[in-house]
């Protein structure tokens, strides 16, 4: 991620892209102390979390919505929102696969559909 990121949109994206496989996802009211943005999410599971998006990729810095709390001295960063979510939430990978599925059949209705107007 480049050093001077436009943050908010990042995190609009984010939002947008894991929305599906999150209870509740928005913009934290916390600043962070380093460059990012903090996000509050609500795992399917029902944990509150508070994450930071920074230059070095996604990281859990709070339990609670709006809340910075956690040891950062071995903090674990995560590459993409899809990663982190793997790590924290169980139901991440159901809710994800189940997605996909979905879209796959659509695809295939849409193919199938297509082949009988040709025919």
């Amino acid at each position: 991620m480049e050093e001077d990121q436009d943050w908010d949109a990042e995190a609009v994206a984010v939002i947008k892209d894991i929305k599906p496989h999150v209870k509740d996802i928005r913009v934290s009211s916390v600043v962070p102390a380093s460059k990012g943005i903090c996000l509050n999410i609500t795992t399917l599971e029902g944990q509150d979390l508070c994450v930071l998006l920074g230059p070095s990729g996604f990281s859990l810095v709070g339990k609670v919505h709006d809340n910075v709390s956690l040891d950062q001295t071995n903090q674990v960063f995560y590459e993409t929102p899809y990663a982190f979510l793997s790590s924290v939430s169980p139901s991440y990978n159901q809710s994800f696969g189940n997605l996909l599925i979905k879209k796959l059949n659509e695809l295939k209705e849409a193919s199938l559909n297509e082949c009988d107007e040709h025919e």
